[in-house]
């Protein structure tokens, strides 16, 4: 339960839900991930600690993952270590954020940037098979406005 400073009860916002984005540390990690479920959508985002735009697009990131339920999420610092600076080299990451979504093991999409309309078109066409319509997209991001 969440209470302002006057003892009114708040309602529970979807942006304070606990993350369910994974954090890498390791190849190894990562390759289990993928093993673990090969028909399960994987979605990668890879970042630098010092990244300012992968910051600002965490709280996005992270509601992306509580709607689409049955992807796995994941984010690794490839500044963490050389182990991980090897494996976004390996995975031709040249900028951050990038986002490489693996199925079976294999990569089905990537993309540069923090255009959240981008990060939900792949999903939405990744998970359903459909592309996502300029509406769907303001509902899926919390944008649009009720009942229009």
């Amino acid at each position: 339960m969440v209470v302002d400073w006057a003892g009114t009860v708040l309602a529970p916002s979807e942006d304070n839900a606990p993350s369910r984005v994974v954090q890498i540390h390791s190849r190894a990690e990562f390759d289990d991930l993928l093993a673990a479920d090969p028909e399960r959508l994987v979605v990668l985002m890879c970042k630098a600690l010092s990244c300012r735009p992968c910051k600002a697009f965490k709280r996005k990131y992270d509601r992306a993952s509580r709607k689409y339920g049955d992807v796995l999420f994941c984010e690794v610092f490839g500044d963490e270590s050389k182990e991980l600076r090897g494996m976004m080299m390996d995975a031709q990451v040249r900028v951050t954020p990038t986002f490489i979504m693996y199925r079976a093991g294999n990569v089905v999409h990537s993309h540069v940037g923090i255009k959240e309309d981008k990060l939900l078109q792949a999903l939405q066409t990744q998970v359903l098979g459909e592309p996502l319509t300029s509406g769907d997209a303001a509902e899926a991001s919390g944008s649009g406005s009720p009942g229009a």
